[in-house]
C-alpha cells in the first residue's frame, strides 16, 4: 500500500513539474535566454523564471530516479537488452524523430538558426549542441546507462553510490562534450537522490532525514569553500524539490478526489506528449504576438495555456492515428476483426 501511494505521488510530481516547465518555457522569454524578447519587459517574470529554473529538471529527474527503483522493486528492469531497448525507444527514438522534423524545420522557419537545416540537424541535434528542450531526453538516456553500470555499487551500498554520484557531479563543469554527457554528469545526482528517496521515504524515515541533513551541509560547504563546485545549486534545487512535494501532499489531502477528474487522466496521459511539443508553439506564438503591446503577464500565462492546450490535442491526435511510438510509447496492437 505505501508503494502505491507513493507511485501516485510520483505522477503527481511529475505533473506539476511538467506545468512548471510549460510556464517557465514562456516566461523565460522576459529574461536574456529567450528566443525571443517581447516588447514589454517583466522583472517579476525574470524573478518567476529564475526561481522555477532552479528545480523544475532536478525535479523531473528527481522523480525518474524514484520511479526507476519503484519498477526494479516490482521486479521490473532485470535484464540489461530489454531495458537498454526499452529507453531507445523512449527516449532516442523520439529525441532524433522530433530533433530532425519538428524542432529544426520550427528553428530555421523562424529564423533562430542562421546555418542551415543540415548543419543544424547535424550540430544541434546529432551532437546535441543546440537540440533545445530536447536536450533532456538524451540525458536521461545517458543517465540510465550510468544507474545501470553502477548497480553493484547501489547495491553495495548506498552510501557509497552517493559518493560516486557526487564525484561525478562535481566532474560536470570540466567536461565539455556533446550528446549531453556533461548534463548527464550533472542531473545523474539527482536521479541516485530519487532512487534513495523511494527506497527510505516512509520506511526509515529518521535515516532519510539525517542523510538528508548530513548531504545539505556537505553542499554548502563545497558551495563555500569551491564556488565552482556548485553545491548551492543543489541546495536551492533540493529546497524546491521539498517545495514542490509539501505542494502536492497538500494538494492530494485538500483535493482527494483530484486524480478521478479528467483533466488530471488527461494531462497524466499526455505528459510526455505535452514536453515534446510545446516549446516550439511557445516559440510560434511568441514569434506572433511578442512585439504587441501586451502585459507581460497575460502573455506569459496565455501563451502557456495555449501551448499546453495545442500540445495536449496534438498528442491525443498523434495517439489515435496509431503513432504512440512518436511519443517513446509501445505501439498498440490492433485486434484484428471477426
Amino acid at each position: 500500500m505505501l508503494d502505491k501511494k507513493k507511485s501516485q505521488i510520483y505522477d503527481d510530481l511529475k505533473l506539476a513539474a511538467m506545468l512548471l516547465v510549460v510556464l517557465a518555457h514562456s516566461t523565460v522569454m522576459y529574461t536574456v535566454n529567450g528566443a525571443f524578447h517581447p516588447v514589454n519587459s517583466s522583472h517579476l517574470l525574470e524573478i518567476l523564471t529564475t526561481a522555477i529554473y532552479s528545480f523544475h529538471m532536478p525535479l523531473f529527474i528527481l522523480v525518474s530516479g524514484a520511479v526507476y527503483a519503484y519498477c526494479l522493486q516490482m521486479g521490473k528492469y532485470q535484464e540489461h537488452l530489454p531495458f537498454l531497448k526499452n529507453k531507445l525507444l523512449r527516449l532516442l527514438f523520439p529525441y532524433f524523430f522530433w530533433g530532425f522534423f519538428y524542432v529544426a524545420p520550427v528553428m530555421e522557419l523562424l529564423g533562430l538558426d542562421q546555418s542551415g537545416y543540415f548543419a543544424y540537424c547535424w550540430n544541434g541535434i546529432v551532437l546535441s549542441h543546440n537540440s533545445r528542450h530536447l536536450w533532456y531526453l538524451f540525458a536521461l538516456f545517458w543517465i540510465y546507462v550510468f544507474v545501470r553500470l553502477t548497480r553493484r555499487v547501489y547495491h553495495w551500498g548506498r552510501s557509497n553510490m552517493l559518493c560516486l554520484s557526487a564525484a561525478v557531479f562535481l566532474m560536470y563543469p570540466y567536461v565539455h562534450v556533446g550528446f549531453q554527457i556533461s548534463a548527464a554528469m550533472r542531473y545523474q545526482l539527482y536521479f541516485v537522490l530519487g532512487m534513495l528517496f523511494h527506497d527510505y521515504a516512509g520506511k526509515q524515515n529518521r535515516r532519510l532525514l539525517l542523510g538528508g541533513v548530513v548531504f545539505t551541509a556537505f553542499c554548502i560547504a563545497s558551495g563555500i569553500c569551491v564556488p565552482t563546485s556548485h553545491g548551492w545549486d543543489v541546495v536551492l534545487a533540493l529546497l524546491g524539490c521539498c517545495g514542490m512535494l509539501i505542494f502536492v501532499l497538500l494538494c492530494r489531502k485538500w483535493f482527494p478526489h483530484m486524480h478521478e477528474t479528467s483533466w488530471y487522466q488527461l494531462l497524466k496521459r499526455n505528459i510526455m506528449g505535452i514536453y515534446l511539443i510545446h516549446p516550439m508553439l511557445l516559440y510560434g506564438i511568441y514569434s506572433q504576438l511578442g512585439q504587441k503591446d501586451i502585459p507581460p503577464v497575460a502573455l506569459s500565462l496565455g501563451a502557456a495555456l495555449a501551448a499546453l492546450l495545442l500540445s495536449m490535442l496534438g498528442t491525443e491526435c498523434i495517439r489515435r492515428l496509431g503513432f504512440s511510438v512518436l511519443l517513446g510509447e509501445k505501439q498498440k496492437r490492433r485486434k484484428p476483426t471477426s
